[in-house]
């Protein structure tokens, strides 16, 4: 009986507590409808919506209004670096030009005046070989001997031109990687590899231009003592004198390719970039220096 009275009492309170929520629940709806609440959602959701798209649009008006007052600065800034820049290569490529233009003269003179200073000696070897010519009784072979000393003196001042030609052409190559490598130091990079090598190719090329010049003041001569011994002296002269040239050409090869290698170093540190190095030694003080 208890428990009944207990459940009855319950459950009359639910019933009236489902009333009471279900009035409450009419009268919101009474007071703002359904319909115009969504309504008044999506307004309020578009109107935030459009604020935030207006303030968007401002920062990039801002933006770009800064941009527009940078950019004529920066412009102008960048003009007067890139002609500062252009300057100094223009300089720099003038003053390899005279470099280069005073050591070709130089050197072509050093060349001349050792020549000229041979002439004597040669003409007293000359005026010696014909003496001793005599003892050779057969003309014809008197004839040859002469020529071929007289060849021999032409074959090597043409060879030492040729060489000197080549070594001079190496020089121009190094000069304008000296000059890369100044244009490449003012951009921050590390020319250190480089200056290595250019170091080692400007030793290579004066121990070259020094052994033309050896090679200019060297004088071939035949001592001709008996005939039947004149073949032998003469194919050991000639063959002196090819072993010296080939020596030289190969030294010029050699001083080639160590240029060669300053343009590959060159060229791997502009492709790649790295920490700039502040104790780099001046690569104009490299400069190759021609007698």
């Amino acid at each position: 009986m208890k428990k009944y009275i207990v459940f009855t009492l319950i459950f009359s309170f639910l019933v009236a507590g489902g009333v009471v929520y279900a009035q409450n629940d009419n009268n919101i709806n009474s007071i703002i409808p359904r319909p115009q609440l969504k309504k008044s959602l999506l307004q309020e959701q578009t109107k935030v919506l459009r604020e935030f798209k207006q303030d968007r649009q401002k920062i990039k008006n801002r933006i770009k209004d800064s941009r527009s007052l940078l950019k004529p600065q920066l412009k102008k800034q960048f003009l007067q670096k890139q002609t500062g820049m252009l300057k100094r290569v223009k300089l720099d490529r003038q003053k390899i030009k005279n470099r280069i233009k005073d050591s070709r003269y130089s050197f072509k003179t050093q060349l001349n005046l050792k020549r000229k200073g041979l002439q004597k000696t040669l003409s007293s070897r000359r005026e010696n070989l014909i003496q001793r010519l005599k003892a050779i009784r057969n003309k014809r072979k008197q004839t040859i001997v002469l020529r071929i000393s007289d060849r021999l003196e032409t074959i090597n001042t043409r060879a030492t031109d040729r060489l000197g030609n080549s070594i001079q052409r190496i020089n121009y190559v190094l000069n304008q990687i000296i000059a890369r490598t100044n244009l490449a130091k003012e951009k921050g990079l590390d020319v250190s590899n480089v200056l290595k090598a250019i170091d080692s190719a400007s030793n290579s090329v004066l121990d070259t231009k020094a052994s033309i010049e050896n090679q200019v003041s060297k004088v071939y001569t035949i001592n001709v003592t008996e005939e039947s011994t004149l073949r032998a002296t003469i194919k050991a002269v000639r063959d002196n004198f090819i072993s010296d040239i080939k020596t030289i050409r190969e030294q010029v090869k050699s001083t080639q390719e160590e240029v060669r290698n300053a343009i590959k170093v060159l060229s791997s540190t502009i492709a790649t970039p790295t920490t700039p190095n502040k104790a780099n030694t001046n690569v104009s003080a490299n400069t190759t220096k021609t007698n």
